[in-house]
This record gives C-alpha cells, structure tokens and sequence, in this order.
C-alpha cells in the first residue's frame, strides 16, 4: 500500500455542478482537494466565481507523490508531441505545461520568494503557451478570453523583470570596473530600491483574482476539449503546421536579410518575430527530420539571446532616464558603456542572420 487515506468528502450541488471537497490526512499529512463534475461551461464558470474569494491551484502532484515527496507530476514541453498528434493535442500538451509553470511560480513569488527566476519563467511560459494559442483555428470567446488575461498577464511583468535583467545583468560588469567609486555606488543602490519597489507593486497586483482566474481558465481548456476544432483527417497537424510556419518564417526572413541597415527599432521588430518563429518551430518540429529541425532553432535561439542582449542594453538606457537629472556623472558612465558594447553586438547579430538565412526549411 502506498497511502492509506483517512477522510470524509463534502459533496455540493450548486446548479447543474457537483462539488465534492476532499479533506483528511495521508499518513499523517493534511491534504484537500476540489473536484468539479458538470458540464464544461459551468465548471468554468463556477470556478471562476469561486477564484474571486479563494486561492486554487492546479495541483501538480498525485496524492502519493505529495506524501512522499516524489516531484511533481511530469508536464509536457512544445517538443513533446507525436507526430500525428493534431493540432489541439500540441495545444494541450503547451498549456498543461504553461499552467503548471504559472501556477508554481505565481504562488511562489506572491507568497514573498525573492527568485527573479520566477517572474522570467512566467513570462517565458506566457509566451510559449500565446503561440500556441495562435496555431489552434477558433474564434471560440473563452480562447479569446484566456489569450488576453495572458497577454495583459505579460504586459504587469514587463517592468519589474526590466529592473531584475539591468539591476542583475547588465549593471554588475561595469559596477566591477568601477568597485569604489562613490557615484557608481549610489547609483547601484537607487536601480536597487527601484527594482525593490517594481518587485512589490507587482506581488500586490498578482494578488488580485484576474491572474489566477486567467491560470484557471488556461487550465479549464486543456481539459474542456470539446471546443478544440475537430481534425479532418490524419493530417491536420500537418496542415496547420505547414500553413502557419511559412508565414512565421516570411516575416522573420524580410528583417534577416536588412539586418546590417536595421536601426534600435527594426532590432526591436526581428527580436519580436524570431520569438514567433522560434516558438512555432518548438511546437511543430516534427514536420520535418529532427537534425533539421534541430539545426534551425538552434540558430533562431541563438540569435533570439543576441537580440535579447541587444535589447537589455537599450531598455536599460531607457531605465537610467527614471532618475531625471540625479547621478548625472554615473549616468553617463553607464551609457558609455552601453553604447560600447552596443557596437560590438551588432556584427554578432548580422552573423547569426545570416547563418539563419541558410537552415534549412525543414517544414517544406
């Protein structure tokens, strides 16, 4: 036996849903869970009413697995997937890994984890799961719905995972240059503060019920199947792959061969559509071979972290703008450097285009 359970159930009828809230202890432990039974429309709805005075999550552990400490339960990645699996099938396996990245690390950082790790995977999942929300045809208004609580999800991170990259990444190589320089010092300790105070406004508006209620209904699709389109046939994945890459792709490749004439802007632009790209090539790498495949978002990621690169510096000359006329000296110490650094990206970027250019396309 690998648990002995002890406990009694608490069963509701609220309209056509039944609840049954599950408490007692294994083996000595305290464990609850919810369980909703109806159809999938008010199961959503019932959940969403109920996420506005208490705080679900997902549960990512089996019962044994939480007694004994086994991990949680293991979740799918974009790569993942069969290769006849349809299209809703790669949707389902993005998402159910998105909630359990967004439900970890919400709780986590709202509950006061200082780990800037958790803000960057939020983000990073948010992504993932957004470009695999636009493989899926449906004009269904609960997709809709969960696609902009994600998005605006995205937007509330934006600004303290902006001060966590300067204040963590960018700044520290030229406070070494400089170790006792009295202005390099305080500045370091303003984008400190700043940074403490993005980092606390943003724990207080994760806190409000829209965000858990957005992981909800993320959660709610993979589950609720019957509003994922229905496959024609076996090769539905394919179609729908083979329809969105080369979109993906032309855009990207109208920026990649004007790389060297781009300005901070156009930089902007390639780094927003190799993100599309790479993460559309993620969720349908197998249209083609695998060394192919491979081979190709190797390249789009590692031009994917030079663009990045490129634009911590330039948010974080946008940054240093916070503080008006205050450490003047140190300011333009910093931009400096930026600038400098700025020059030697730039044929990095140009190379890892070209390179680029020349995979192969191994979705044709």
């Amino acid at each position: 036996m690998v648990a002995s359970w002890r406990g009694r159930d608490a069963v509701f009828s609220v309209g056509s849903v039944t609840l049954t809230v599950r408490r007692g202890s294994v083996d000595g432990r305290s464990i609850a869970r919810a369980l909703f039974d109806g159809p999938d429309a008010d199961v959503l709805s019932l959940l969403l009413d109920l996420a506005e005075d208490c705080a679900f999550a997902i549960p990512t552990l089996s019962w044994a697995n939480e007694i004994w400490g086994d991990g949680p339960l293991a979740a799918p990645t974009l790569g993942s997937h069969v290769a006849d699996a349809n299209a809703g099938t790669r949707f389902v396996a993005a998402a159910g890994g998105a909630v359990e990245v967004l439900g970890g690390c919400l709780d986590a950082f709202v509950g006061g984890d200082e780990d800037p790790e958790h803000v960057h995977r939020m983000r990073v999942a948010i992504r993932r799961v957004r470009a695999a929300i636009a493989t899926v045809s449906s004009n269904n208004a609960d997709v809709a719905a969960t696609d902009d609580g994600l998005k605006t999800w995205a937007k509330a991170l934006g600004p303290a995972r902006d001060w966590d990259v300067f204040a963590l990444e960018t700044l520290p190589p030229i406070l070494e240059a400089f170790p006792k320089n009295r202005p390099m010092v305080r500045l370091a300790k303003a984008v400190a503060d700043t940074r403490s105070g993005e980092n606390a406004a943003l724990r207080t508006a994760l806190r409000d019920p829209f965000y858990r209620q957005t992981m909800l209904r993320l959660a709610w699709l993979c589950g609720a199947t019957a509003w994922l389109p229905t496959p024609t046939d076996s090769d539905e994945a394919d179609t729908a792959g083979r329809r969105i890459l080369p979109r993906r792709w032309k855009k990207l490749a109208a920026v990649l061969r004007i790389a060297d004439e781009l300005d901070t802007v156009g930089l902007h632009e390639m780094r927003l559509r190799a993100k599309r790209a790479r993460y559309t090539m993620e969720l349908f790498r197998s249209l083609g071979s695998a060394k192919d495949a491979d081979r190709a978002i190797q390249r789009l990621t590692r031009l994917q972290d030079r663009l990045g690169a490129y634009n911590d510096l330039d948010t974080a000359a946008r940054l240093l703008s916070a503080f008006g006329t205050r450490h003047g000296h140190a300011r333009g110490v910093v931009l400096g450097f930026l600038a400098a650094r700025a020059l030697t990206m730039r044929p990095e970027i140009v190379r890892s285009s070209r390179k680029l250019r020349k995979a192969h396309k191994f979705w044709v």
